[in-house]
This record gives structure tokens, C-alpha cells and sequence, in this order.
């Protein structure tokens, strides 16, 4: 082909016809460009077929990534649903007087009071999307807006969990527990001796369950179940929220991804399970 048009120009420069080889010139130009134009056009329409299909395995990942966490939050919500109500009753129980109170029960329940259970989900997709910059390659603005806002949540509940609930629970109500409380006892109820192999000696009730209901003890635990009732019931709250804002995600995802799917009840996961 260049062969065929250097021959061309050649028969014009002999014939000294400028205007046509002029003519010819801007021709020869015009191809050139139309040729590049069409190089570069290929060029983009293959990066941007690279990077669909880079954006469908990452909205693929985080679909999976979300009914992970739903399942996740959905277990905790419980596990923090259950606490909340052994919390109320161990309450009502320490109203009553010497005597009054079945002790099978109770350390059952100052055992589902013994577990603290944070939100900690999986991100590991949206890290690396993060720290990578590929964030840019979510198309869908509401998904990408829904996904940070999401993750921007779960930092918060993870401060507040910190500060309101782990730390109180570490440095108040764990020692409480520990000096006044037969926690061996407690223990075995949270996790069957079968399976820690904790040796459990059978012994009466502690003397302060022998205390009015007005000793300061009483009071004081009393106290310290209710700042933990409201740590982990706003955490609760959250997490509940939580599930709603990871469904919607699954949702947006699935639109894009042209998918169906229950986004709906999920069996629960808890963080034993992971």
C-alpha cells in the first residue's frame, strides 16, 4: 500500500502537477489522522471494555462481601438482643430480698452479660478498592455513595462500642464480677465445661445474693448493669441499621449486575462461625 502511493506521488512530481500532488498531500494526511483517530478509538473501546468487566468483579466481591456482613450484624444483633433481656432480669432480680432468687438462672444469665460482642465486619474488598483508588471504577454513584456511607457507620459504632460499652465492661463491670460474684460459675454457664474442660466445683451462692436489696453492692451492680443495658442497646439499634443499609447495597448491586435475588431475612452468622 505505501508502495502504491509513493508510486502515485512520484508519476505527479514528474508530470509537475503541483495542485495534484498538493491535493494528493492532504489526502495522504487525512488518512494518516483518520487512521490514528481510528487506533485511539479502538484503543479507549478496549480499556473500557477492561474496565467494566474490572467493575463487574469488584461489585461481584462486594455483593458477597455484604451478605457476609448481613449475616454477620444479623448474629450480633441477637447475641446483643439476648444480653440486653438476661441484663433486665438479673435487674428485677436484685429487688428481691435474701432467698429470693433462683441461682440456676441468674448465673445463666450473668453469663449472657459476661459477652461483649463488637462490630466487626469484613472489609477487605472495600479496602483495597480504597486504598487502590479503584472506587472511581464504581460507575453507579448511589452504590459508591451507599457503600462509603456504610463503612463510615460501622467506624462510628466501633468508637462508640470503645468507649461505651468495652471499656466500661473491661474496667467496671468485669472486676465487679470478679471480687463479689462466683464467676467459675458464671463461666460454665457461658460455655459448657464439656467443651473448655473448666473443672466446676459446686458451690452455694456467694453471700451477696444473702444481701438486702438496698446494700450498696446490690446497688452498685445494679448500677453498672444499667450503664451496660444502654451501651449495648444503642449498639443493638445500630446494628440493626446496619442490616438495612448492607440490603440496600446487595439491592443496588443486583440492579447493576442485572441479577435477582432475596436480599431479605438471611440466616444469622455468629462470630464463632466466621
Amino acid at each position: 500500500m505505501i508502495r502504491f502511493f509513493r508510486s502515485i506521488r512520484q508519476r505527479l512530481l514528474s508530470r509537475n502537477t503541483f495542485s495534484r500532488y498538493l491535493l494528493y498531500a492532504v489526502g495522504e494526511i487525512v488518512l494518516v489522522v483518520i487512521g490514528i483517530l481510528i487506533a485511539l478509538q479502538l484503543n479507549n473501546w478496549n480499556a473500557d471494555r477492561l474496565a467494566r468487566a474490572e467493575e463487574r468483579e469488584y461489585m461481584t466481591a462486594l455483593l458477597e462481601e455484604s451478605q457476609l456482613n448481613s449475616r454477620v450484624l444479623a448474629g450480633l444483633a441477637v447475641s446483643n438482643r439476648e444480653a440486653l433481656k438476661a441484663a433486665n432480669r438479673i435487674i428485677a432480680e436484685l429487688a428481691k430480698g435474701p432467698g429470693g432468687s433462683n441461682m440456676d438462672t441468674m448465673h445463666f444469665d450473668l453469663a449472657r452479660t459476661m459477652t461483649i460482642v463488637t462490630t466487626v465486619l469484613t472489609s477487605n474488598i472495600y479496602k483495597e478498592m480504597e486504598s487502590s483508588g479503584n472506587l472511581k471504577l464504581l460507575r453507579n454513584d448511589s452504590v459508591k455513595r451507599a457503600i462509603v456511607d456504610f463503612y463510615a457507620s460501622v467506624d462510628l459504632v466501633n468508637s462508640i462500642e470503645a468507649i461505651g460499652v468495652t471499656d466500661q465492661w473491661t474496667d467496671l463491670y468485669t472486676p465487679f464480677v470478679n471480687t463479689h460474684l462466683d464467676n467459675i460459675r458464671i463461666l460454665s454457664d457461658w460455655a459448657p465445661p464439656s467443651l473448655t474442660g473448666l473443672h466446676v466445683v459446686k458451690r452455694p451462692p456467694l453471700p451477696f445474693w444473702d444481701l438486702p436489696a438496698s446494700h450498696p453492692l446490690k446497688i452498685e451492680l445494679g448500677n453498672l448493669l444499667a450503664t451496660y443495658y444502654a451501651g449495648v442497646w444503642w449498639v443493638a439499634e445500630e446494628q440493626e441499621k446496619l442490616i438495612e443499609r448492607s440490603r440496600n447495597i446487595q439491592r443496588l448491586l443486583r440492579k447493576d449486575l442485572g441479577t435477582v435475588g432475596d436480599t431479605g431475612a438471611q440466616t444469622p452468622l455468629s462470630t464463632f462461625d466466621r
